[in-house]
């Protein structure tokens, strides 16, 4: 599924520490659900300072720079929808 195991491995863990500080916080960040990724690059094109491709696949990038007011449509840019709030 991914072209690197061990990266996609380490990405999440630090995606899933990511998410439980962001809810202390009460801070919203963009993550993408790699399992309904299609490495389209929608996301990619329309918001690349925060998300680049790597491989087959998006990764977010500057998640910290991430403001709903600024980047509303965020969710709505993947046509496969695996594009979160979290």
């Amino acid at each position: 599924m991914y072209r690197d195991g061990l990266c996609a491995s380490i990405y999440y863990v630090w995606m899933v520490n990511i998410k439980l500080i962001a809810r202390e916080w009460n801070i919203l960040i963009p993550y993408i659900d790699y399992g309904l990724c299609e490495g389209c690059g929608a996301c990619a094109e329309v918001f690349p300072d925060l998300f680049e491709m790597r491989g087959e696949k998006a990764w977010v990038i500057n998640a910290g720079s991430f403001d709903q007011e600024k980047h509303p449509d965020i969710v709505q840019v993947c046509p496969f929808g695996a594009i979160t709030l979290g």
